[in-house]
């Protein structure tokens, strides 16, 4: 069967899930993971004789949880949900919000959840902001013990909980380059595997579209060089691709001695430069190869690149 969450893959369809979860309290066999959930942002679990309400985009704030237990005691729980994009300078504001709920006698708690990894943005925005932040390695645990649940939805949810928690954590190529789990694995798999092997010897970072991540190689220098490009994209069913681009220059001469020795080299393909509007080059030189079937073999390639890359970068800085 199909996982619905491989399609529900934005911030509104997880809101919903949550949502949904949380009312469902009063069923017998939800109502362990609701308490879970509840028990580890509120310190709290409710019964069928209490009350829980949720409410979506109430002052911005992505999920507001009521709970108002039969004893009295009230609760409001605050979610912002992140997928895959970071904090945005909210929490600070939403903090104002709460008076409303201070006032009526709530118990206020805050949780920034994201089922992605948490960048250190994500890490100073929420302590600075006084919200308890969880990652997909956090809400894994707080989820595992259900995950043999006899509710298909839940079920679906954990499991793709656990794609997402293996992909943010791969030090393992990916094969292809569709969807969500495959963006997440490819920034991965450069982030841990590729950039450790050469940030001493480059300046070298992980960028991400939204359509593929890539890693990016470039040489500490007062001149502005063009940069080595390997994009996942370009990685998949064995093939491997990089690209000696010169986007962001913005002085840009054309260093003649650089283009020349790409041409005679021959190891990255120039038969033609590849311009941009204005006339300026944005590609001088393209390496592709086959058959990289092992990690092993696509990590000589990238070896391979980043040394033929900074002996050309020799020429372009003089």
């Amino acid at each position: 069967m199909k996982n619905l969450f491989e399609f529900a893959t934005k911030e509104l369809s997880q809101d919903a899930f949550l949502r949904w979860l949380f009312e469902s309290y009063r069923d017998e066999k939800l109502r362990p993971c609701v308490n879970a959930l509840l028990k580890e942002f509120c310190g709290i679990k409710v019964d069928s004789s209490d009350t829980v309400k949720t409410y979506a985009q109430w002052q911005k704030i992505d999920i507001i949880v009521d709970i108002q237990k039969s004893s009295g005691e009230k609760a409001a729980l605050f979610i912002e949900d992140k997928v895959f994009s970071g904090e945005h300078n909210q929490l600070k504001r939403y903090n104002e919000k709460f008076g409303y709920y201070e006032n009526k006698g709530y118990k206020i708690k805050r949780v920034f959840y994201k089922t992605s990894l948490l960048s250190e943005k994500d890490i100073s925005a929420a302590k600075e902001a006084e919200w308890t932040a969880y990652d997909i390695n956090a809400i894994c645990k707080i989820f595992k013990p259900f995950e043999n649940t006899e509710n298909i939805i839940l079920k679906q949810y954990i499991e793709y909980l656990f794609e997402l928690h293996t992909a943010v954590n791969s030090q393992i190529k990916p094969k292809t380059n569709n969807g969500w789990i495959d963006w997440l694995s490819w920034i991965s798999y450069f982030e841990k595997k590729i950039i450790p092997e050469f940030k001493d010897m480059y300046i070298v970072g992980c960028e991400k579209l939204a359509q593929y991540p890539y890693v990016c190689f470039s040489l500490q220098t007062e001149k502005e060089i063009p940069y080595l490009e390997i994009r996942s994209r370009d990685c998949c069913d064995n093939n491997f691709s990089a690209y000696i681009l010169c986007y962001g220059i913005k002085d840009f001469t054309p260093q003649d001695k650089a283009i020349d020795r790409i041409k005679k080299d021959g190891f990255f393909k120039c038969e033609r430069l590849v311009h941009r509007k204005g006339g300026k080059p944005k590609q001088i030189g393209k390496y592709k190869s086959v058959g990289i079937d092992t990690d092993e073999k696509f990590l000589q390639e990238v070896k391979k690149c980043a040394e033929y890359y900074f002996e050309l970068m020799k020429d372009w800085r003089e």
